[in-house]
């Protein structure tokens, strides 16, 4: 995922005039933009096929009721990534580099590790308790 957003960042440069006057002009939220639903689309099916990879190589834990938000999860964080480069203001665009590493290592420890199982265990223990 990282490899990708780090592609699509350079992808964008080429383009960044037009897509900030497109941005300035919409008056809309990112996740509002009728121009992305090709992209959104797209988007989809590839993070679909890495999550179903990563159930594959164990890499990602499938978890009842969460994991079909797996790939919205990843749409959040594609329009976050787009929006953080929209404002970046560094040279060579380092700190968007820095935002989609730490963005990504997040995404992948929650859906990996047990972070989440932990949590969900102590809501059950806290919530049964009572």
């Amino acid at each position: 995922m990282s490899s990708f957003y780090f592609f699509w960042g350079q992808q964008l440069k080429e383009d960044r005039s037009y897509i900030l006057q497109q941005y300035r002009r919409s008056h809309l939220p990112l996740s509002q933009l009728g121009q992305l639903s090709a992209f959104k689309k797209a988007f989809y099916e590839y993070a679909s096929g890495l999550i179903r990879e990563g159930y594959l190589t164990s890499e990602i834990k499938e978890r009842k009721y969460i994991s079909d938000q797996y790939v919205h999860g990843f749409w959040v964080q594609a329009l976050f990534v787009l929006k953080y480069w929209i404002g970046d203001r560094s040279e060579q665009f380092e700190l968007t580099d820095a935002a989609i590493e730490k963005a990504v290592n997040l995404s992948f420890e929650l859906i990996h590790s047990n972070t989440i199982d932990s949590l969900i265990d102590f809501g059950k223990f806290m919530f049964t308790r009572k």
